[in-house]
């Protein structure tokens, strides 16, 4: 099952066209960068889907959201959440939420040219729910999406974010995680991104179970393992179950102000110089057991 998943949500990564970034200055080169991020997890009620990101721009950078549940290719999740609701914050600031807005046409032809895969309604009834979208420009901060049930239903859920149209400036998103339900099988945490530049891009990567439990978070996993995949290839580029104290890793989360991780957890970390294109991270679990977890995407660069 997880090799049929992966695949797929490569596929559908691999079908995503980036715009091309416009230089303020002829033939300048333009820093590599993190255009779109997206993660399937299972939600259910009392267990949202809760993505991060911070941008370090003062210039808006228009970006789709969309949580997709029903919309989505029966083979990558058959088991679909019936409701998936929107909501976005900046801090406590609520800014915009929605729920079964994905096919509009005005969402609709966002996800067109940000090279969103599309959501096909032919033959299903009007009144169905194939997922819920948003469009906002944001500027310097950090930013909370959440994908909750919006009924008494659980199942999968794709949230993606898509730059759409990127600024002159090619200011860049410095950070972004996903936090959900992980378990074995079908359950696994899978998180897409897309890498658009010119030149490698250095990233710290974690996968969280027991650092969250001392943030308070209940049934976090207890021993998450970590893999990134080039799109399309049937092994892992790289794999980390236990970060070891790495003096490396608890450098680079220092510089970016990532929360310390304690001496001897079972978190997962790996620092990888990546090449442009798209790559899936899966955070399996070692122990067949579920539960809470995330993955953290750090820029170094």
């Amino acid at each position: 099952m997880q090799i049929v998943t992966r695949t797929l949500f490569a596929c559908l990564l691999g079908g995503w066209a980036a715009p091309p970034i416009a230089s303020a200055i002829e033939g300048a080169r333009v820093r590599s960068r993190i255009g779109h991020f997206s993660a399937r997890t299972l939600v259910d009620p009392a267990t949202p889907q809760i993505a991060t990101l911070a941008y370090d721009t003062y210039e808006p950078q228009h970006f789709l959201f969309r949580a997709i549940g029903r919309g989505l290719p029966g083979r990558l999740a058959p088991n679909t959440l019936s409701t998936p609701v929107l909501s976005l914050h900046e801090g406590t600031r609520f800014l915009a939420a929605d729920r079964g807005g994905a096919i509009t046409p005005e969402m609709t032809a966002l996800a067109r040219v940000g090279g969103a895969f599309p959501i096909d309604p032919t033959g299903l009834p009007a009144s169905l729910n194939l997922g819920a979208a948003l469009a906002s420009a944001l500027g310097r901060g950090t930013f909370t999406v959440t994908t909750s049930s919006g009924d008494t239903g659980s199942g999968a859920v794709l949230f993606e974010a898509h730059e759409v149209a990127p600024a002159e400036s090619a200011a860049r998103m410095r950070h972004f995680s996903v936090r959900g339900h992980n378990g074995p099988g079908g359950a696994v945490m899978i998180v897409g991104f897309i890498i658009r530049g010119e030149a490698p891009l250095r990233l710290l990567v974690r996968g969280l179970g027991p650092a969250l439990a001392t943030l308070g978070v209940v049934r976090s996993v207890a021993d998450p393992l970590l893999e990134i995949y080039a799109a399309g290839a049937p092994a892992p580029l790289v794999v980390n179950d236990n970060w070891s104290d790495d003096p490396e890793i608890a450098d680079a989360a220092r510089r970016v102000q990532a929360m310390p991780l304690a001496a001897g957890s079972r978190d997962a970390a790996l620092l990888v110089a990546l090449a442009p294109g798209a790559y899936t991270a899966l955070l399996a679990v070692t122990d067949n057991t579920s539960g809470n977890a995330m993955i953290e995407f750090h820029v170094l660069d």
